[in-house]
């Protein structure tokens, strides 16, 4: 098994996506050349996003806590099912942008970490 991660760029956000394939059928490589200041500010910066559309149920985390890979860090219910999101790394919370009990749609912001090496 093989684990990519892929970088997307949307305005002033970067969005890092964790993916793990058992066989792969095609790669593409495409080069983006991001400014020195850019990397430096935002290397470490990942967003999590919701991956479905529903409520948060638990919140299983604070400001300044230092998450570890697997660790579940918010619940979300959607049609009576609990959907854990999990920490993909090592990381530090910077800040959280759901509240608890609070409504979210798929790919709305829940939270943003500082990846710790």
């Amino acid at each position: 098994m093989k684990r990519y991660v892929i970088v997307l760029k949307n305005n002033s956000e970067r969005i890092a996506l964790i993916v793990e394939l058992k066989k792969i059928s095609h790669i593409s490589y495409r080069n983006v050349n991001l400014s020195t200041q850019f990397k430096k500010k935002y290397d470490k910066l990942l967003i999590l996003t919701s991956p479905i559309s529903g409520r948060i149920s638990a919140l299983n985390i604070s400001e300044e806590k230092i998450v570890y890979p697997g660790e579940t860090l918010v619940v979300i219910e959607s049609m009576k099912t609990h959907i854990p999101v999990k920490s993909p790394v090592k990381a530090k919370i910077t800040k959280i942008h759901v509240k608890e009990r609070s409504m979210v749609r798929r790919g709305e912001k829940i939270l943003t970490m500082e990846i710790i090496p």
